[in-house]
């Protein structure tokens, strides 16, 4: 159990020049007071026990357990204005009342879980797993969700054929294994109709009442993600250890909230079963030990290639999440933007495109600023011309590091990166077209383009926001930006 209690006010104060002694801001004439109080209460219980067997070749393990969870939030704020005097710090000393609000949230968890190990001559290993979850967090006919999983394993190193190549390759183990996982983190009531407080018109008078504000849905259940992983263990003169994984994630049923028609009345649409997303890939680890003489040495590298890709959510709506869309057929968070051509240079190349029909929206850029592509061929630059493009998610991740010892001197190194990722840079640019005094950016951005220096690469900063052509992120809804940076 976690009780939390929140004091808050501020001191009205003058903002100074200090170059000048000049008063940039004056000081609020009011005191702002807030109290917030909050109560978390968790309950776990855990029981589970095991039991092991070993006869002859075969050694078999059994585990059976039981867990129970149950979570509580209650938590009330409010705040006044016009405190008397930090003398009295209490809301009773505020003369007007602004803001307050409280509220209590629970979900409950159960589960069963069971698990079986076996083992034959340490050659043939088998796993199987099952449990069962329960959540409060769906209707009682939809609450559980059997989630099993399965493991085997073949030691090829241990057959007796195996004896003659045993000094060379010292391990060599072929394993596979599938399961699944639930998954339901929604909130707490979405199966349910949940009403807040609202007033009607009733027979010419203002009533107090309840409305709905969304759809329920009690046919909601878990979210199921299946992985499938085939791998291979190998170790070559008791030096070299290799592992290589091949998997497939694919994760359905996943709680989103479709598209629903206007005639609703403004009501958030229900949670469904809907979405299907499917991330493939390999994976590889290598280590290398050795001693050369006095010096121990150790070198290690890895790597994974992942292609994620949505199956199944809104057919081919583009939906704005944070930076990018989701859409079917790409991955999660593909760029959605308007793509550069190049920096304008000279005002006659902008009067040569207006002379000839061109329209531009927002506005009309000039030299200095990014001219976007016309996608569609149709003269208007606008966000038709807007195309998917990138990687928001890297094709590929590697790392490695290298480990010496001399007699009790150690050296170490460790190296990491990505390929095949692009990444969005619309804050940078963002704060070159609306400039904030005291802020540092990047040594790059004294390469702008001015009138001495026709930069091709970042564009002019403008000092207030009378343009924004070279970023438009505050107009659109998300999907444009001004530029996409390849990384390596």
């Amino acid at each position: 159990m976690i009780n939390y209690n929140a004091w808050s006010s501020s001191e009205p104060t003058n903002t100074y020049n200090f170059q000048t002694g000049d008063i940039i801001q004056p000081a609020a004439t009011s005191i702002d007071i807030s109290n917030s109080y909050q109560k978390t209460r968790r309950e776990v219980i855990d029981v589970f026990g095991t039991y092991s067997k070993t006869f002859g070749l075969h050694s078999g393990v059994i585990l059976a357990g039981f867990n129970q969870e149950y979570y509580k939030l209650t938590e009330f704020s409010a705040s006044k204005r016009d405190l008397y005097s930090l003398d009295t710090p209490v809301l009773d000393a505020a003369a007007t009342n602004v803001s307050s609000g409280g509220n209590i949230g629970d979900y409950a968890m159960r589960s069963w879980f069971g698990r079986l190990n076996y083992d034959y001559a340490n050659r043939y290993l088998f796993e199987a797993n099952l449990r069962a979850d329960g959540s409060s967090k769906f209707a009682p006919d939809n609450r559980w969700g059997v989630f099993p999983s399965f493991s085997a394993g073949w030691r090829i190193s241990e057959e007796g054929f195996w004896s003659c190549l045993k000094n060379t390759v010292d391990n060599l183990k072929f394993r596979v294994s599938w399961g699944q996982l639930g998954n339901n983190g929604i909130g707490n009531y979405d199966w349910q109709n949940v009403y807040s407080p609202g007033n009607y018109s009733f027979n010419g008078s203002v009533v107090k009442g309840i409305m709905s504000t969304s759809i329920a849905n009690n046919q909601i259940t878990w979210e199921t993600t299946d992985v499938l992983d085939v791998g291979l263990d190998v170790t070559l003169f008791n030096k070299l250890s290799m592992t290589f994984d091949y998997y497939d994630k694919y994760t359905h049923g996943i709680l989103a909230s479709l598209p629903i028609p206007y005639v609703n009345g403004g009501l958030t649409a229900p949670k469904v079963n809907s979405a299907k997303v499917r991330n493939r890939g390999f994976e590889f680890d290598l280590n290398y030990r050795d001693n050369f003489g006095p010096v121990e040495f150790l070198f290690s590298i890895n790597g994974a290639v992942n292609k994620n890709v949505i199956e199944k959510y809104k057919g081919d709506l583009l939906e704005a999440h944070g930076q990018g869309v989701w859409t079917e057929g790409m991955p999660i968070g593909k760029f959605w933007v308007r793509e550069i051509d190049h920096i304008i240079q000279d005002q006659r190349e902008i009067d040569a495109l207006l002379e000839q029909g061109w329209t531009f929206s927002p506005s009309t850029p000039g030299p200095g600023d990014f001219l976007y592509k016309d996608q569609n061929g149709d003269k208007k630059i606008n966000d038709d011309d807007r195309v998917l493009k990138g990687n928001p998610i890297p094709v590929f991740t590697y790392g490695g590091n290298l480990s010496l010892n001399y007699k009790g001197f150690d050296f170490y190194m460790l190296v990491n990166g990505v390929l095949g990722w692009d990444k969005y840079t619309s804050s940078q640019f963002f704060s070159l077209n609306q400039y904030v005094q005291g802020y540092l950016y990047p040594t790059s951005f004294l390469n702008q383009w001015t009138e001495e220096n026709h930069s091709t690469t970042i564009p002019k900063v403008y000092v207030s926001n009378e343009k924004i052509n070279n970023n438009l992120i505050t107009i659109c809804t998300v999907q444009t930006i001004c530029a996409l940076k390849h990384c390596n």
